[in-house]
């Protein structure tokens, strides 16, 4: 008699990997915890004898980190159910991001405890103080799960709809206004103006704090750029979203008083859609991707400079104009030959 073989157990009907409405969904929760996050910022920068942890602004902080834990809960739930156990219940690049919640939570009640024992910090002391440091770092691991998880996943390919790249874009904008916001003592948006009469006062000339402002704000924005053409083909209008959204943050920490570099690196986003338009950079093209991340900066800087002189007056030299504009063109080439380096040479064969 033959025995036949019992048939191979059933695939879960879930897929493993998170679907990009799961990834949108988080991606929309992680903006209200940003946008929590940029209101405490204001309220810090901005209001006099706040002495109190409850605040509205904690308030929208750390519901949307309750609403973002809620979601990946869910997430992974409906992976138990459909019979994924263990670790591959947690879609592929969530794991950082459940790490990141734990840690976010962590950093929350060291949070409540500094504040009670040391008072309320203001300036760099509150962007540098140790709980806001490990509130930061679980706040990237958990907003970047939909890039990760598109990243691994490769479900819609190089070239990728909006459908299924809005919550990566999302996700990278998002967690690029968050490096941006604890940098804000040295940004452009919040008072390194190249005007004399907006100078942010340091122990540093206005003009040394202005250039470096400008050189680490380049880097900022145009790192998480370039590491997205890494993987994909970007839709139109990428950098827009990347450059105005982390803009439009960074400027409301400061209420918009120094406007005009909001608008230029809104507009410039737009200036580098049509660049990366005409050029179509990729990794397999890696010269288009070194003229591309020669010129976009380039481009970016030179209407920032243009429209401080057309609404502020700009009391810089024209060395300092354009040795900076120099040097965040070069910073781009830079960037573009850490993300895709020349490939190497090939090894002689053994004997030879």
């Amino acid at each position: 008699m033959v025995r036949l073989a019992p048939p191979p157990p059933a695939a879960p009907p879930l897929p493993r990997a998170a679907t990009p409405a799961e990834n949108l969904g988080l991606a929309l929760l992680g903006l209200w915890t940003v946008v929590g996050l940029f209101l405490d910022g204001w309220a810090h920068e901005n209001l006099a004898g706040l002495e109190t942890f409850f605040t509205p602004w904690h308030g929208v902080l750390y519901s949307g980190l309750v609403a973002m834990a809620g979601w990946t809960a869910a997430i992974v739930q409906r992976r138990w159910q459909a019979g994924w156990r263990g670790g591959l219940a947690i879609p592929p690049g969530y794991q950082l991001g459940v790490a990141g919640l734990a840690l976010f939570g962590v950093g929350g009640q060291a949070d409540f405890a500094w504040h009670t024992a040391f008072g309320i910090e203001r300036g760099i002391d509150a962007l540098l103080s140790p709980p806001h440091l490990t509130m930061g770092l679980g706040a990237l691991l958990t907003l970047t799960s939909p890039w990760r998880a598109a990243w691994s996943d490769g479900g819609g390919g190089a070239r990728p709809g909006w459908r299924v790249f809005l919550p990566v874009l999302l996700s990278t904008a998002l967690a690029t206004a968050v490096v941006a916001f604890f940098f804000m003592y040295l940004s452009v948006f919040t008072g390194s103006d190249p005007s004399a009469r907006r100078a942010t006062a340091s122990l540093l000339s206005s003009k040394q704090v202005g250039i470096a402002a400008v050189l680490l704000t380049n880097v900022v924005l145009f790192a998480p750029l370039l590491l997205l053409l890494r993987r994909w083909v970007l839709p139109f209008g990428s950098a827009t979203l990347l450059f105005a959204l982390t803009a439009g943050l960074m400027g409301a920490l400061a209420e918009y008083r120094f406007w005009p570099a909001v608008l230029a690196l809104a507009l410039g986003g737009m200036g580098v859609d049509g660049i990366g338009w005409l050029l179509r950079p990729t990794p397999a093209h890696a010269r288009r991707v070194r003229l591309f991340a020669l010129l976009a900066p380039l481009l970016v800087w030179a209407l920032f400079f243009a429209l401080i002189a057309l609404t502020r007056g700009l009391s810089w030299s024209l060395e300092l104009v354009g040795g900076s504009l120099a040097w965040t063109s070069l910073s781009g080439l830079a960037l573009s030959l850490l993300l895709f380096p020349p490939p190497l040479a090939q090894d002689p064969p053994a004997g030879a």
